[in-house]
């Protein structure tokens, strides 16, 4: 988010968009960063793009691994459980992270 040390601004431009105050850049971890409005910036995006790819492979491995257990003569029910758990879990935080990613615009 903005922080007031980073300071403002104005861009002097025409029409609708004359004295616009908006966030200065700032650097951050090497990466510069600009905030706006709630949307993600590019390195937060970026962040969150890799660990979206991160966790939906995770979730494949666990759906192989669930699929394997089941499958096998000596079936674990409860091991079986807890990762099907442990799947609904990585279901929703990659539901969360493409919520961020791709906010739900009303019309």
């Amino acid at each position: 988010m903005f922080r007031p040390e980073q300071g403002f601004r104005t861009l002097a431009a025409t029409g609708a968009e004359r004295d616009t105050v908006v966030p200065i850049m700032a650097a951050e971890s090497g990466r510069m960063r600009i905030e706006a409005a709630g949307w993600p910036m590019a390195a937060e995006e970026q962040d969150l793009r890799a660990e979206l790819a991160k966790l939906k492979e995770e979730h494949r491995d666990l759906d192989t691994a669930i699929d394997a257990l089941e499958n096998s003569p000596s079936r674990d029910n409860l091991q079986i459980k807890r990762l099907k758990k442990k799947k609904l879990a990585l279901k929703d935080r990659i539901a969360q992270i493409e919520d961020q990613l791709l906010p739900d615009i009303i019309a």
